[in-house]
């Protein structure tokens, strides 16, 4: 088995870890900034879900009045599927190393960073396998949202990488059409999204066909 870590003098939040308190089950003595004492679970603070003596709920309750926000439970759902082995959504973020960065343990600094959640909105990370920081998050609509899913398949087109649908956006050529040149004819984006549809006799349902590849 690996050795026990030793915590003592490591920081937690707003917690100072003094001493260890018990081995079985391993807890430790920590002094909170406010000046109470608390015994946290080894576990607890490796998880990073406690983080003071219990200040930091009763300031987000009693202080900045956020806790029944969409800004709070967006946090809280951050540090959540990033640090909680029980979150139905750990293994996309916490289980593939997606971290919440230090600063965001405390939610005034979240709130700080991000401001309070635009209407229509939610935290997205512009690099997929970067960790909620405030260089890497911003908020975005779900159009957005969905563009920047890891799942999405991306094309280059002229040094850049895009979505399909981007691509189509920019070019201002149906989606459909330009996907079915690429992966069915086997066409060039650039080709795809450059050459004039040519009607052709002989579709029943539309009265038209793709053109044949440029030469």
């Amino acid at each position: 088995m690996p050795r026990p870590i030793d915590r003592t003098g490591m920081r937690h939040g707003k917690l100072t870890v003094v001493s260890l308190a018990s081995k079985a089950p391993r807890t430790w003595l920590c002094l909170c900034d406010c000046g109470q004492e608390k015994i946290v679970n080894s576990h607890e603070l490796s998880l990073g879900n406690t983080n003071s003596c219990g200040c930091l709920v009763g300031a987000a309750r009693t202080v900045h009045g956020w806790s029944k926000t969409k800004t709070y439970g967006i946090w809280k759902s951050m540090r959540g599927r990033c640090r909680c082995i029980t979150d139905v959504r750990y293994s996309s973020y916490g289980g593939r190393g997606i971290r919440v960065c230090d600063r965001w343990n405390e939610f005034d600094n979240f709130l700080r960073d991000m401001g309070m959640a635009p209407l229509g909105m939610s935290l997205d990370r512009i690099n997929n396998d970067g960790p909620y920081s405030p260089e890497n998050c911003r908020w975005a609509d779900n159009k957005t949202q969905s563009r920047n899913k890891s799942t999405n398949c991306k094309i280059e087109f002229r040094g850049k990488l895009m979505t399909w649908a981007e691509l189509s956006e920019i070019c201002g050529v149906r989606q459909q059409l330009i996907r079915s040149r690429v992966v069915n004819n086997g066409w060039t984006i650039d080709a795809a999204v450059t050459t004039p549809s040519v009607p052709r006799i002989g579709n029943k349902k539309t009265g038209a066909r793709l053109s044949p590849p440029p030469v």
